[in-house]
C-alpha cells in the first residue's frame, strides 16, 4: 500500500538503504496573521547558506550490472533500505544478451546502499553494494548469494523463448507481455511510496519558513519500452495544507518537448485559469518543455481535515508520449505552484526556471534575488523524498526538524537524512499532526 497521508522491473532488483497560508503582501506591508515574525528558538532566516546551494535531496546515478559466465538477458531489480530495515522497490531493467546493463536511476540523497536482484534462467541472486560515486557497479557470478521468491521460481521455470508481444523481452521479464510498446516500470521515490514538494507561498516576499503553505505529495511512475526509453508517466499526487488563505494550483515543467506529448489525462481543471492544448499540455510555453497541469484550484478538491492537516483526494495524471524519451532526462522535472487568481505568480524550487506565463517583474522585487532564492540563498520551496509532515503554522522548520539547519549550512554535505522520522531528528510537538503513513 502506498505510503501517504489519509484522512478517514532489468531483471536485477535493487534495494536502497501542498495547502495555502496567507494574505497577499506582494508589494510589502504587514506580516499576515498566520506568518510568524521569527521569534522562535532558531530562525532559518538567520541561517548562512552557501551560494548556489539548491537544497537538492536526490542523487542521480548510473547503475552498472553484469553476471559473469552468463550469456542471456538478465532482469535486474533495484531497491533501497531505510534505517528501519524497510525495503523499497524502485525499478527493473533488462540486460543485453550478454547479461550487462547500464541504466540511469534516481534515489533519495540519504541512501547509501543499493540492493540488486539478478533474475536468470538458473535462478535469482541478490547483492548489496555501497554508493561511493555517481557510478554504481554490481558484478554477479555463480558464487553470489542466491535469492528465492515467487518471481524467481516463476522466472527459472519460464520458457525462455516465449515473447508474446515480440518486443525482444521474454514474457517472464516483461511487465507488459501483451504490449509491444511497454516492458518495464520504475518509480520515484519508490513503488507505493510518496515524496513531497513543500512551498512557502508569499513570493517574492519572505514567508515564515514553516513550509506548510502548499504541499504536494507525489509519486512518479515511469513506464519504459524494451529499449529502456520512457513511453508513459503516471503522477499520483494530492495537495496538503495546514492553514488556508490564498488559493493555488500546481503544475510541472517536464523535460519532454510538446511534440512528444500524445495525451494527458486525470488533471483537475476549472477551465478558467489554465489554457490547455487538445493534447493536454498548457499552451503559451517554451515548446521544448511541455508544462503539465496537476490541478488549478486545490481548494476545490479538499476532502476534510486530519489533525492539523487538510488535504485533497488523490489526483492521478497520466502522460502518454508519442515519441519514446531518453531515460537520462526523465528526472528533470520542475514542479511549481501558481496563484489560482493570477497564473503569472509562480513559486519554484531553488535553481529552477519559471515558465513563459510568469511575471518577471517579481524576480527582483522585495525579498527575491533574481530567482527563487533570496539574497541570503534561502528558498521558497523544498523537495523532500519522504511524505513531509510539516511544522505547525508559524513554527520555523529549524525548530521542528533539528538537523535541517546543519544540512542547509553545509550545502548538503552533512545531515542529508534530516527529514526522516528518527529519534532525535524532530521536535514532534512542533510538527503538524496527521493520520499518516499506513
Amino acid at each position: 500500500m502506498m505510503k501517504f497521508r489519509i484522512s478517514t522491473l532489468l531483471f536485477f532488483s535493487v534495494f536502497i538503504f501542498f495547502g495555502t497560508s496567507c494574505t497577499e503582501t506582494i508589494d510589502g506591508g504587514d506580516t499576515p496573521d498566520n506568518q510568524n515574525s521569527g521569534d522562535t528558538e532558531t530562525s532559518f532566516s538567520e541561517t548562512s547558506i552557501p551560494e548556489g546551494f539548491t537544497f537538492k535531496t536526490s542523487q542521480e546515478l548510473v547503475l552498472h550490472a553484469d553476471f559473469e559466465g552468463i550469456d542471456e538477458q538478465v532482469l535486474y531489480e533495484y531497491m533501497y533500505v531505510l534505517p528501519s530495515g524497510e525495503t523499497r522497490h524502485v525499478g527493473k531493467m533488462i540486460s543485453n544478451d550478454q547479461s550487462s546493463m547500464s541504466y540511469d536511476i534516481r534515489l533519495p540523497i540519504h541512501v547509501k546502499n543499493i540492493h540488486v536482484i539478478a533474475r536468470t534462467s538458473n535462478g535469482a541472486y541478490k547483492m548489496q553494494t555501497g554508493i561511493t560515486g555517481n557510478n554504481v557497479y554490481v558484478n554477479f557470478n555463480s558464487e553470489s548469494p542466491t535469492y528465492s521468491d515467487a518471481n524467481s521460481n516463476q522466472r527459472a521455470a519460464a520458457v525462455a523463448t516465449t515473447d508474446t508481444d515480440n518486443d525482444g523481452v521474454i514474457d517472464s521479464n516483461d511487465a507488459y507481455p501483451n504490449d509491444a510498446n511497454k516492458a518495464f516500470d520504475s518509480y520515484y521515490p519508490a513503488y507505493d511510496t510518496k515524496a513531497s514538494y513543500a512551498f512557502e507561498d508569499l513570493y517574492p516576499n519572505k514567508g515564515d519558513y514553516d513550509f506548510n503553505d502548499v504541499i504536494v505529495d507525489y509519486n512518479y511512475h515511469f513506464i519504459s519500452n524494451a529499449a529502456g526509453n520512457v513511453v508513459e508517466i503516471i503522477i499520483d499526487c494530492n495537495g496538503v495544507q495546514v492553514e488556508a488563505g490564498l488559493v493555488h494550483g500546481a503544475a510541472i515543467v517536464t523535460p519532454y518537448p510538446e511534440s512528444y506529448i500524445s495525451s494527458v489525462s486525470g488533471y483537475y481543471t476549472t477551465n478558467t485559469v489554465v489554457n490547455l492544448h487538445s493534447n493536454g499540455y498548457e499552451t503559451g510555453n517554451d515548446p521544448n518543455n511541455a508544462v503539465i497541469l496537476l490541478f488549478d484550484n486545490m481548494n476545490d478538491r479538499l476532502q476534510g481535515t486530519s489533525g492539523d492537516i487538510t488535504m485533497t483526494d488523490d489526483i492521478v495524471v497520466t502522460i502518454e508520449l508519442s515519441t519514446p524519451a531518453d531515460p537520462n532526462v526523465h528526472w528533470n522535472f520542475n514542479p511549481f505552484i501558481f496563484r489560482t487568481s493570477d497564473r503569472s505568480k509562480e513559486v519554484h524550487l531553488a535553481g529552477q526556471d519559471y515558465t513563459d506565463h510568469f511575471d518577471t517583474d517579481l524576480l527582483n522585487r522585495n525579498d527575491a534575488d533574481n530567482g527563487f532564492t533570496n539574497d541570503s540563498n534561502h528558498p521558497w520551496a523544498l523537495d523532500i523524498p519522504e511524505v513531509f509532515e510539516p511544522p505547525l503554522e508559524g513554527i520555523d522548520i529549524t525548530n521542528a526538524y533539528l538537523n535541517f539547519q546543519a544540512f542547509a549550512e553545509s550545502g548538503g554535505a552533512t545531515n542529508t537524512d534530516w527529514y526522516l522520522d528518527v529519534d532525535g531528528y524532530r521536535n514532534d510537538s512542533d510538527i503538524s499532526n496527521s493520520v499518516n503513513l499506513e
